[in-house]
């Protein structure tokens, strides 16, 4: 069965049992994050969004690609597959875990008789199984070296696996604003839409695709959860989850802080200014209306005009109170400064001590906006302005003002340790977020959503952009798996061989009463090669080897291909040294030593000729005797 065909059914059986996709709905879906072997089903492999892409979860900080018994990638899917280095799991809205792709589990890719591509972002070990139904056409791109090298030892075709080495691990945290919240390409009917892709004109996306262009191939990944405050932030970063990703980060942004200020400054003026005080004014307006063409003149109809004026203009004196000095608004701002701030900073230097951290500051999504009765109703200002002027003015571009500024104070309490990008002043300009408050045919119209639109978000990009290029320089990106596979250096004790490089052969001369059925060969290969003697592993200085016979030394280059040096031990004659102790050691010829003999060997074998020749002067002076007696 199709992938998507299952999660059809299982979201289809959800909106049967909880009704439409509101609070509940299709959240039941993705409630709670899983727990080891399950699944969870990823939006962001490239596919498109009927074919999400199934991991399994391993334990608390590890998946892999399929469960390793059915397909993880829908048949249908014919162009290319991402396999990212994380997969995070959203359940519901600010819920969120996140786990290292280590494995590509058995029959992933089953059907998948199409696919074209499969790009590796991480480091990866492949089951036997894991590309039984790809094509032979089917191309592999990787950013790791390991991952390649695995390829190579699956079977793989050299000519079919590309390597591009990172120049740019690129992770940035944050809220609904990092996430591009409320973007057209942002909305997807689930409780957490994080879920997919960053949308296009996001400033991480932006940000994102800019180093790639300037420094190289860049990786991107987005870790924003819309709803999360500093604390939240602060927490999952305590808690290890994204060490693995932060441990290899050249770049860290932060966009984080607006909801631990803007979340309650909004929620205050939002359960003043609500549905029902907008059809309180639709109602006085009418009202008014009546009484002013002189349609009715009921006792009734005027002591409900009265009343709702003395609401409405009470509503808007208690708001402007509430929003004066609010001790909760203080506080989180207090607490950003003091605390949270300075312990983010503080966890991401010990998780990403290589990385450049930039942190914006918080801007203004209220510039230039009121809630001004007799500026959104300017008829009825006119027709009744002693009326009017009881209807206090919310000056939330003021109010919003004196709040962020003092949240803004933390960049110039805690400078140390990262880069400041402040975006406060620069959004001080109209139609740079979706606040919009206005009079639709008369009725008050309050949008407060905060976000920045794309102007808002190329602003920030635009920002950025040049405090990371003066601060940042990427580093050269490891290099793709060598092709060396020579054998440089090669001894046995103290006696040096000679390499004919031509013809790969190596030549060891050695005293002649060495024993070569135990001998330990101190060599240098290519970097990065593996030496093996049959299927042994041979370590430098370590492995012992019987040199009694040639011995064939397999050279393995990263890139897999290898090649054979046969090594090849002389033992000296006794003759040689026999000659060498009458005193020609050191003239040319048959019995002299390349290597040289030293230590030990030099007087074992000085000691050995010595007792030869006393030995025969002995026995010619006894046969002297001998005659001699005669």
């Amino acid at each position: 069965m199709k992938i998507k065909k299952i999660l059809a059914g299982l979201m289809a059986m959800t909106l049967l049992m909880t009704g439409s996709m509101g609070g509940t709905g299709i959240g039941s879906v993705f409630a709670e994050t899983a727990e080891a072997g399950g699944l969870i089903e990823s939006y962001k492999c490239g596919t498109p969004e009927a074919y999400p892409v199934a991991f399994l979860v391993l334990d608390e900080n590890e998946a892999q690609l399929g469960d390793g018994i059915s397909p993880a990638v829908d048949e249908e899917i014919t162009g290319t597959v991402f396999v990212p280095k994380s997969v995070t799991d959203y359940g519901d809205f600010e819920e969120v875990r996140v786990y290292a792709v280590k494995a590509i589990g058995d029959y992933a890719f089953s059907g998948c008789g199409s696919l074209e591509k499969v790009q590796f972002e991480g480091e990866v070990a492949l089951s036997s199984h894991a590309f039984d139904g790809l094509p032979e056409t089917t191309v592999f791109e990787t950013s790791s070296r390991e991952t390649k090298k695995a390829l190579l030892h699956y079977g793989i075709e050299p000519s079919r696996i590309h390597y591009t080495g990172v120049r740019t691990n690129y992770v940035a945290f944050g809220d609904s604003i990092a996430a591009g919240y409320a973007l057209p390409g942002y909305k997807h009917g689930t409780p957490n839409d994080d879920r997919f892709p960053t949308p296009e004109g996001a400033f991480v996306r932006n940000l994102g695709e800019m180093l790639n262009a300037q420094e190289g191939l860049a990786l991107t990944s987005n870790q924003a959860v819309s709803g999360w405050t500093s604390e939240q932030l602060l927490k999952a970063l305590q808690s290890g989850e994204y060490a693995g990703l932060l441990k290899d980060a050249d770049v860290v942004t932060v966009t984080i802080g607006s909801n631990d200020l803007l979340g309650p400054f909004i929620k205050i003026v939002e359960e003043a200014i609500d549905d029902n005080f907008s059809k309180k004014v639709s109602e006085l307006e009418f009202l008014s209306a009546e009484a002013a063409e002189g349609r009715s003149s009921d006792a009734w109809l005027r002591e409900r005009q009265n009343s709702l004026v003395t609401e409405i203009a009470n509503t808007l004196s208690q708001l402007n109170e509430t929003l004066k000095d609010n001790p909760e608004l203080l506080a989180g701002c207090e607490n950003f400064r003091e605390k949270t701030q300075p312990a983010i900073l503080n966890t991401l230097h010990e998780q990403a001590p290589e990385a450049e951290i930039y942190w914006n500051t918080l801007y203004n999504p209220f510039y230039g906006e009121k809630v001004d009765l007799s500026q959104l109703f300017p008829e009825l200002a006119r027709q009744l302005p002693m009326i009017f002027k009881q209807f206090e003015a919310i000056d939330l571009s003021a109010d919003g003002a004196y709040y962020i500024e003092k949240m803004n104070q933390a960049f110039l309490q805690n400078t140390e340790g990262y880069h400041s990008v402040d975006i406060y002043e620069e959004f001080n300009h109209p139609d740079l977020t979706n606040v919009e408050i206005k009079n639709i045919d008369g009725k008050l119209c309050l949008n407060f959503d905060p976000h920045p639109n794309l102007e808002g978000h190329q602003l920030i990009t635009d920002l950025y952009t040049p405090v990371i290029q003066k601060t940042y320089t990427s580093d050269d990106p490891a290099p793709d798996l060598s092709a060396e596979k020579a054998i440089t250096g090669f001894k046995l004790g103290e006696n040096a061989g000679t390499i004919d490089k031509d013809v790969y052969k190596i030549t060891v001369k050695v005293p002649w009463n060495t024993d070569l059925s135990r001998q330990t060969a101190v060599f240098e290969a290519s970097e990065g090669a593996e030496v093996r003697v049959g299927e042994a592993l041979q370590i430098s200085g370590h492995t012992v080897n019987d040199f009694t016979e040639p011995v064939d030394y397999t050279v393995i280059a990263e890139d897999l291909t290898s090649q054979i040096y046969e090594v090849t031990v002389e033992m000296e004659n006794l003759a040689a040294v026999t000659e060498a102790g009458a005193g020609t050691l050191n003239r040319d010829g048959g019995g002299s030593v390349k290597t040289g003999m030293a230590g030990s060997h030099n007087a074992a074998a000085i000691f050995t000729v010595l007792f030869i020749l006393l030995a025969g002067g002995i026995g010619y002076m006894w046969c002297i005797k001998g005659y001699g007696k005669k």
